[in-house]
C-alpha cells in the first residue's frame, strides 16, 4: 500500500522505489521533547513529519523537497509516508460521506 502511495506522489525519475522494510524506515523517526516540542522528526534533523507531509500535499515534488531540505534523503521521505500510514491505521480520520445522486 505504501509503495502505491509513494508512486502516486513521486513523479520524477530521481526516485526508483526500492523495497526497504518498514521497521528500517521507522528507525529514521524519533521523538525528543527537546526537539521541535516532541513532534516526530527525522533523526538528526529538526524536520518534522508534518512538514514533509504538508509540503508533499501542497504539490511539492520529492525532488524539490530534497533540494529545499538537503539534509533529507529519499528514505526519510518514505519514512514520513510510512509514519502517516501507520497513524491512519491506528487512529483513522473522519471524512464526511458524500451522497452521489
Amino acid at each position: 500500500m505504501i509503495d502505491l502511495l509513494v508512486r502516486e506522489l513521486v513523479s520524477t525519475s530521481l526516485f526508483f522505489l526500492r523495497l526497504v522494510p518498514s521497521n528500517t524506515l521507522m528507525d529514521r523517526i524519533i521523538r525528543d521533547p527537546k526537539v521541535m516540542g516532541g513532534k516526530p522528526v527525522v533523526k538528526g534533523t529538526r524536520v518534522t513529519m508534518e512538514t514533509i507531509l504538508r509540503r508533499l500535499a501542497s504539490g511539492l515534488s520529492v525532488e524539490d523537497l530534497l533540494k529545499e531540505y538537503p539534509q533529507l534523503t529519499e528514505e526519510d521521505v518514505r519514512a514520513a509516508l510510512e509514519y502517516a500510514a501507520r497513524m491512519l491505521e491506528e487512529e483513522g480520520i473522519e471524512i464526511e460521506d458524500e451522497v452521489l445522486s
